[in-house]
């Protein structure tokens, strides 16, 4: 992988024959990454709440060389991603250290995603918290074959430029 400029791209160093000729929005990738201290200097914050595994999310950045643009780039920190422990909003002592570490989040400016939100006790109490990002089971159930079929119905010929939450037929 190579940053060309804002684009990331596949397979720079294949053969022209073997390489993927797609690029995509390197603003548009978040990559997790170990909580390093190189990475962010307020890493250490969060180094004791490990039943969290919190790691840092990261983009990798434009930067300028000697030479002129740098293929490799830069990681910048965004925010924090981390795993709570399944049933953990029943327990007083783990919702006032993921309070804390909220806290601490907010405290070095870094937005939080939740990337294992499975059970609905835990998501629901989680709501509470506005700035919060989740992703998780709870969050996608499997969708049968049946509802899959009316939801692209909804949409008729155009099931391609379905969007969920999207006014239908759309105004124009």
């Amino acid at each position: 992988m190579a940053l060309n400029g804002n684009e990331l791209l596949a397979s720079p160093d294949r053969p022209p024959e073997q390489r993927f000729d797609g690029s995509y929005p390197a603003s548009l990738v978040t990559f997790h990454a170990p909580l390093v201290s190189h990475l962010h200097a307020r890493s250490q914050l969060f180094s004791s709440y490990t039943e969290f595994h919190i790691g840092l999310r990261t983009r990798l950045m434009p930067t300028i060389a000697r030479s002129g643009p740098s293929s490799y780039g830069a990681l910048r920190v965004t925010g924090l991603h981390l795993r709570v422990p399944s049933g953990f909003s029943e327990y007083s002592s783990l919702r006032g250290r993921f309070i804390k570490l909220l806290e601490r989040a907010d405290l070095a400016k870094l937005p939080v995603l939740v990337s294992n939100a499975d059970h609905a006790h835990d998501l629901h109490w989680m709501r509470m918290f506005p700035d919060l990002q989740f992703q998780g089971d709870v969050l996608s159930p499997p969708l049968g074959a049946d509802s899959l079929r009316a939801l692209l119905a909804l949409s008729g010929d155009n099931w391609r430029n379905f969007r969920v939450g999207s006014r239908y037929p759309p105004r124009g």
